[in-house]
């Protein structure tokens, strides 16, 4: 399982926040998939061990209804 965020290039301090908590670009996704400023990130979660949740390989499936 993943988590998504999404942010614009207007808003440098939540690319750089983030980029510097391991999130990393993906594509685009939802309601801004088609704007030119839009920027998507991801960050793969853990369980308390540390395990990867390894429940929803394409992360986005439930979210949108598509990978």
């Amino acid at each position: 399982m993943r988590m998504v965020l999404e942010t614009g290039t207007e808003q440098p301090e939540a690319i750089a926040l983030y980029t510097s908590s391991g999130y990393t670009p993906v594509t685009k996704f939802g309601l801004y998939r088609f704007e030119e400023t839009s920027r998507c990130y991801a960050k793969l979660l853990t369980d308390a061990t540390g395990a990867a949740d390894a429940t929803d390989a394409t992360g986005l499936t439930g979210l949108t209804g598509r990978p």
